[in-house]
Order: C-alpha cells, then sequence, then structure tokens
C-alpha cells in the first residue's frame, strides 16, 4: 500500500502527492553545499611526538591482548582478518616509534600462534595418514 491508500482508508480523500510533498522537496534547495578536504591536504603528512609516543605505550599492551584474544577466538574471518591487521598496524607503530621490545611482543605473538598451528595440521596429517590402509605405523617416526 502506498501513502495514497493509506489517505483514502483515513477517510481523508484523495491527495495528490505531488502537491503534498511540494513543500518538502523546495527545502531541498537550501541545503548548503558539502565541504570536502582537498587531496593534497589530506595526505599530508605529520610527524608524530613524544606525546603520542606515550600514548601509544598506555595502550598498546591491551590493545594487543584484546586483538590476539580475538584472533585466537574467533571464528569468524572478517574478524580474524581485522585483527591480524590490527596487529600489523601495532607493529609498524612500534617501528616507527623505535619500541623495539613491544615490537619483539607482537612477533613472538604471532610466532607462537603459528607455531601451535603448524603443529597441529602436522599432527592431524600425520593421524589421517596412520589411519590409511594404505600405509603401516612404520613409515612414519614418532612426534
Amino acid at each position: 500500500a502506498d501513502l495514497d491508500d493509506v489517505i483514502l482508508q483515513k477517510g481523508m480523500g484523495n491527495v495528490d502527492s505531488d502537491v503534498q510533498f511540494d513543500g518538502f522537496l523546495s527545502k531541498a534547495s537550501d541545503v548548503a553545499a558539502p565541504f570536502f578536504t582537498a587531496a593534497n591536504s589530506a595526505r599530508e603528512i605529520t610527524m608524530a611526538g613524544i606525546h603520542e609516543r606515550d600514548m601509544f605505550l598506555s595502550l598498546s599492551s591491551a590493545a594487543v591482548q584484546a586483538m590476539a584474544g580475538v584472533f585466537v577466538e574467533s571464528w569468524d574471518d572478517a574478524l580474524v582478518i581485522k585483527a591480524l591487521d590490527g596487529l600489523y598496524n601495532a607493529s609498524r607503530i612500534c617501528l616507527y616509534f623505535k619500541l623495539y621490545d613491544q615490537f619483539n611482543e607482537i612477533l613472538s605473538l604471532l610466532l607462537g600462534y603459528a607455531h601451535d598451528y603448524v603443529t597441529s595440521v602436522t599432527a592431524l596429517l600425520l593421524s589421517e595418514s596412520l589411519n590409511d590402509s594404505d600405509f603401516s605405523t612404520e613409515d612414519f617416526p614418532p612426534i
């Protein structure tokens, strides 16, 4: 049902929608023109200072732990990719501010997850191979 049907049901008679919305559309010309920042000034690079470094230091450990938790616990691929992107950006900020200890923490965190992943995939592949009837357990060394 469109607006004319609703108006007819309420007993208001037949109303011309062009007349009804004429005042509505006339106000559209009164809207101010949008303002956009010029492309060259939006791309201007400003150097971060000591205050930004201190702010990053105060927030980085909690933020990295939160992103690591999302990376490990999430089943949503898009969320995992966003967590990896956040860890990547945090590591870039660490390198920018020459915070090598924090960078090493992020790197060791990711390498630990990679080690766990490779170990679990290897164990899974070996267990599937051992269950095949074509192979015997003598073909594979113990883990």
